[in-house]
């Protein structure tokens, strides 16, 4: 199904609010992107990008600030979302 990833991302990273201001972790994405629709299965995607971000706000020192980059590359006509 087609769906817009950005706004998807976006809501993943707010729902840390709680957890990254609790540990006054500073959290932002870094995506050239205002608006990317790709034939995705939205709900996998923002599973896999709770799991990488919950991870790391769990494993990294309280102070600190994390950048998330989201880039979309295509090779021989397949998407790829890397989530650094």
């Amino acid at each position: 199904m087609m769906s817009d990833i950005i706004p998807r991302i976006r809501n993943v990273i707010n729902g840390f609010n709680r957890i990254s201001g609790e540990k006054n972790i500073d959290i932002h994405l870094d995506c050239p992107y205002d608006s990317l629709v790709l034939p995705v299965d939205s709900d996998k995607l923002e599973k896999i990008a709770a799991n990488l971000i919950g991870h790391t706000l769990r494993n990294i020192r309280p102070n600190a600030t994390v950048w998330i980059e989201l880039r979309v590359t295509m090779v021989l006509g397949v998407f790829y979302i890397l989530i650094v």
